[in-house]
């Protein structure tokens, strides 16, 4: 049994491009903007020396943000929030420990689903794939501390999932 806590770095949803020829319009990036650390839960079984099955649970919070980025005169043209949003992860992984010493580095391939649950827009689940590396730390028979660092790769698209509307201009 696992407890993590931790920090999600912002997830890119997409750019927004305008139509060629239009006036000074710039793209619009979409990201998913974390507002604080994630918590969660994992259970895990050795099968055997090196390899452990995990099955994870986390949340978090969020906010889905349009990044106007800069305008043709070099100015940024700013943030808006667009809703905020309740993340909730959950799937599994295997993990390969490369040693069985105190300290043991390890690899974690892992899928599963993540929930967004947008205030102002409707709620989506979609699948998700995690690749990772870390170490863990055996502190005693009972006790061990880990340090992971995984990227989730989403398969969000986020107009059609979310029913957004961008006129043409």
């Amino acid at each position: 049994l696992a407890f993590s806590g931790g920090y999600l770095s912002h997830m890119r949803f997409g750019k927004l491009e305008p139509l060629p020829n239009t006036a000074d319009i710039p793209s619009i990036i979409v990201s998913l903007e974390n507002k604080g650390p994630s918590f969660g839960l994992a259970l895990g079984y050795l099968i055997k020396d090196r390899i452990e099955l995990q099955g994870l649970f986390h949340f978090s919070r969020s906010e889905i943000i349009y990044d106007l980025g800069i305008g043709l005169a070099g100015v940024p043209l700013g943030k808006t929030t667009i809703s905020d949003t309740k993340s909730f992860y959950y799937g599994g992984n295997v993990l390969y420990y490369y040693s069985l010493n105190r300290i043991s580095p390890f690899v974690t391939l892992g899928l599963g689903a993540v929930t967004l649950n947008p205030e102002e827009l409707r709620a989506r689940t979609k699948f998700f794939v995690n690749l990772g590396a870390g170490i863990r730390f055996i502190v005693s028979q009972h006790l061990s501390l880990s340090l992971e660092i995984k990227d989730y790769i989403h398969f969000f698209n986020y107009p059609e999932d979310f029913e957004m509307f961008f006129p043409a201009i």
